[in-house]
Formats: C-alpha cells, structure tokens, sequence
C-alpha cells in the first residue's frame, strides 16, 4: 500500500493571502493533542485569524500555510477547525527555505539534533511508523508525530488522537477484540478488524484460501485471494495490513453504507478522517482513521484497508533488515544474470554462427510471408467475383465491396511491413522484387 505523503509540494501551488503577523514565543511548548500556545486544535479559522493573520491557501481548500510562523495548518472543511498542525522546525530538510522555522519550543528533550534512535529512548517505540515513497518516516505516538528525511527532524505535525463524527460526536476506538471469519460480515466491525490485525497468518489460512507471493520490494510475505491482499510479517507471521475490494462478494463494508458508496454519506457516520488527496487517477482520495484507511475512486467506495496499530518488534525489525540484505543480493544478481544474457545473446548474433541462424530464418519466414500473400490474392478475387454485379451497379453499393477490398490490402501491407522491420538491413533485392511481383504486381 502506499502511505500518506505530506502535501510538501502544496507550498508551491498557492494563492497568496494577505501577510501573516505571528510571532511565536519560544517559550512556548508543542503538546501531543493539544498544539501550542494560542495555536490549539480545534479552534477554528476565524479564531486564528486575529493571531495569525492571513495564510496562504494551498492547492485543497482545507490547508493553510503561515509560512513566517513556520506552520501548516490542517482544517476539517465541514467546519473549518483545525485537524492537525505542522511545525516545521526545518525548512531546508521540509523542502521550501521560504518557511521561517518554527520558534516555539518542542517537547521536553527534543531538538533539531535528536535522531530516531534518541527519539526511541525518550518516548519508547512509536505506535505506528510509516516510511512514505519519499524518503519521509514518520514515527507516531499519540496525537504527536515526528517526520524525518535522511535521518534528520523535518517537522513536527500535532493531531487529535481520536477521530470525530458528525453524527454522534463520539470517538472511533482502536480497542480491538479479535473475532473470527463469521465477524466479517461488515469488515469495519470491531471483532472482524480484530480477527485479521490479531491473528497468525496461519490461522486466517484455514478460514481463507490465500496464494503466498514474496515482495523483494518490500520485503514482506503478501497472500492473495479475489478481492483481497494481506501484507505479512514472515518471521513471526504476524498481519502488517489488509487489503479488501469490492471485488470480494463475501463482506460488506458496514451496516450503515455499501461498496460504491458517495464518500459524503461515509463521513457522515466515520468523520473525515486524514484525507490524502495526493493519489493517482482513477482514485479520488484515500481517508485515513486511526486503523484503517478507505479508498474512493470516482466518488465511490471501492478498497478498505486495515492497518496494524502494533510496531514492529526488534526482532522483527532485525528479521526484515536481514532479509533486505538477501533481496538486495537477489536483486543484484538478476540483473548480472538479465545484462551478461543480453551481451551474449548481442555476441552470438554478431558471430558467424548467429548471422547464418538468422540468414536461414529470414529464409524460412520469407517463404511464408509470400504463402500468407497469395491466400491474401485469393481472399480478394473471392470478394471481387462475389460482388460484380454491386461493383457494376456503382455509387455506394461499390464504395462497399472497395472497402472490404481495401481491407485485405492493408491487412497484406501489415504482413510485408512487420517482416521489413523483423529483417532490416537484410533483405536482398531480389526479395524486394519478388515481394513486390506478388503482391503490388496482383490487381484484385
């Protein structure tokens, strides 16, 4: 699957706005969940306006950028309250040097310097890591995550732990009971994420009839079936993610919407979610909650995506680095293999041996392609003596058989063009002649 990829290049597609007039105070800590100083979660547009001035909106109407201030403010479009923040303590590392960094203060022991490994010691494993196709791993503990690029902090994005909903104000939980096959009824249940999150691969073997199929480009063991892919840790055999699609007949996403279902109903009963809008065609956008992820295309429901909460273990980790080493060499090798065949098959074909292989096949195709020509006459007086009297009567009634005629010669032009292309350089001109006797010489 692929992961959420921060809207970095949003800071070049946008609309300026009236200049920001925020100055914020270092003193001022980053909280997990909450933001900091003045700049909280929750509050609204109009709120920040009298401390931050006007942004500049990027390329989606819910992201905002106070780029003196170094922030990037993520705002819920049903009501304009701010979703998540970004500080950007980095701005030559983010990717924009007209950011400002950010001035207030991170959390206690934290600092440009601090590396991942130091980030571990200080707050324990991260709930979830996430390494993006840019380079960006993002380490997520709650409502706090921390983004690095080539080892070094980027920013510091601050976000609600919980998911809101429109409907009910009630959070989604990610307190999950490991069910079994027959929970799976509706897939976003509770015991039917919690059967394949906190299951062995094994045990889903005997309920589902999966097609192994090792990643060298992951590195994990994946297992298919119509309609469904599980991503798989092969040394413990633990579920990473789960990939289901409406092409699976058996489940139903939830009790209270369908597959192919308007992405404005769903976020009436799920909330918003964190909308990644940076997806190919024909994907409309993907919305990320806390252990799962739902992909639209058209504006329809078409993938649900389950994710483990669970980081990898050490030993898992060191599992996969090992493996990693190995599909490198794999990788490594076929393409030794893949270039030292090209140059052999090169050198033979240049050898006498090869040429006179060729000689002999460019023989055994030409006579072939004379053999399909003449069928082609034949087929062409056949379509002539069948039609004289439409061809005599003229007007559109010969316009007709000219065009089932013109048919067959461009079908004969086709056989003589691919057989040029295949021999080029080779034909003599005597094949040259004979071709042209066969064929141009023919009149239908």
């Amino acid at each position: 699957m692929k992961q959420f990829i921060y809207p970095i290049f949003l800071l070049f597609i946008s609309i300026v706005l009236p200049t920001e007039n925020f100055a914020q105070s270092s003193k001022e800590i980053i909280e997990p969940g909450k933001g900091c100083g003045k700049i909280q979660l929750g509050k609204s547009l109009s709120e920040i306006k009298p401390i931050l001035g006007e942004g500049k909106f990027g390329r989606f109407a819910n992201w905002v950028e106070y780029q003196k201030a170094g922030l990037l403010l993520e705002l819920l479009p049903s009501s304009e309250k701010i979703w998540s923040i970004f500080f950007v303590v980095n701005p030559k590392i983010w990717g924009d040097e007209t950011y400002t960094p950010f001035q207030g203060s991170m959390p206690k022991n934290v600092s440009l310097q601090t590396s991942p490994e130091q980030l571990f010691i200080l707050f324990g494993k991260p709930v979830q890591t996430f390494n993006g196709n840019t380079g960006i791993v993002r380490y997520a503990y709650h409502g706090i995550e921390y983004n690095y690029l080539g080892g070094q902090l980027m920013c510091i994005k601050v976000f609600n732990a919980t998911v809101p909903t429109e409907n009910n104000g009630k959070a989604a939980t990610i307190t999950l009971e490991k069910g079994s096959i027959a929970d799976c009824k509706y897939i976003l249940s509770e015991r039917c994420r919690g059967y394949f999150l906190l299951s062995n691969i094994d045990e889903i073997r005997k309920d589902i009839e999966l097609r192994p199929s090792y990643n060298r480009y992951d590195h994990f063991q994946h297992y298919f079936s119509k309609g469904i892919e599980l991503k798989v840790e092969p040394s413990t055999g633990r579920v990473m993610e789960v990939e289901i699609d409406k092409w699976q007949k058996k489940w139903k996403p939830d009790k209270t919407f369908k597959w192919d279902e308007d992405w404005t109903k769903v976020k009436k009963k799920l909330g918003e979610g964190e909308v990644d809008k940076y997806t190919r065609y024909p994907v409309l956008h993907k919305s990320k909650y806390l252990d799962y992820t739902l992909e639209y295309r058209g504006e329809g429901l078409h993938t649900i995506y389950l994710q483990s909460n669970q980081p990898m273990t050490v030993a898992e980790i060191a599992a996969r680095a090992a493996r990693v080493v190995e599909d490198d060499k794999v990788e490594a090798t076929l393409d030794s293999i893949n270039k030292r065949d090209i140059a052999k098959k090169i050198a033979y074909d240049n050898s006498p041996a090869g040429r006179a292989e060729k000689q002999k096949k460019m023989e055994e195709d030409f006579k072939g392609l004379l053999g399909q020509l003449e069928l082609k006459n034949e087929e062409g007086m056949r379509i002539i003596k069948s039609n004289m009297t439409l061809i005599a009567m003229g007007g559109q009634w010969a316009n007709d058989v000219q065009k089932k005629i013109d048919k067959v010669t461009a079908a004969g032009d086709n056989l003589i063009k691919r057989f040029e292309e295949k021999y080029l350089g080779l034909l003599t001109q005597e094949m040259v002649n004979e071709i042209k006797g066969k064929w141009r010489a023919a009149s239908f």
